[in-house]
């Protein structure tokens, strides 16, 4: 009986793994494209921004805003992308759990920021912060925990 509960436990994670695995793999490679884009060409006219969406921001340009998303959400993701795909490399599993909460906490507070300076103007600062509420949940999820925190 003991055998096939953790068979099912070991599907549950594999399943919530790879989900994990692709949001932080996508959101990573989107924020890397924008970030590129947002650097090379400063205006944001390449991404089809509006002149004035900067107005109640700090920010005079989208340089700033691509270097800092570039950085912690494409970046630092796609290291933490790396290591959940070779755990190897990882020296403590319990940090890549707790860098994968903070990642989706971050990426649910980058969002917040967002809407709160230029307001809700794309449809995906909705998917995005979806995305955040997924990725907190699957590492509160007790297969998950469990395989990273050891001894929980």
């Amino acid at each position: 009986m003991k055998q096939h509960t953790n068979a099912r436990i070991s599907v549950k994670f594999r399943v919530l793994f790879y989900i994990l695995q692709s949001l932080i793999l996508l959101t990573s490679l989107n924020a890397l494209a924008a970030g590129y884009s947002m650097i090379v060409d400063p205006s944001g006219k390449s991404l089809g921004f509006q002149p004035g969406m900067l107005a109640h921001s700090p920010f005079g340009n989208y340089l700033v805003p691509g270097i800092l998303l570039a950085f912690f959400v494409g970046v630092l993701p796609m290291a933490l992308f790396v290591l959940l795909a070779f755990p190897r490399l990882s020296a403590c599993p319990r940090l890549l759990w707790w860098g994968t909460l903070c990642f989706g906490a971050g990426l649910g507070l980058w969002i917040f920021v967002q809407v709160l300076l230029i307001g809700f103007v794309f449809f995906l600062q909705a998917v995005i912060a979806a995305v955040a509420v997924s990725v907190i949940l699957i590492c509160l999820v007790p297969p998950f925990q469990h395989r990273y925190q050891p001894g929980r």
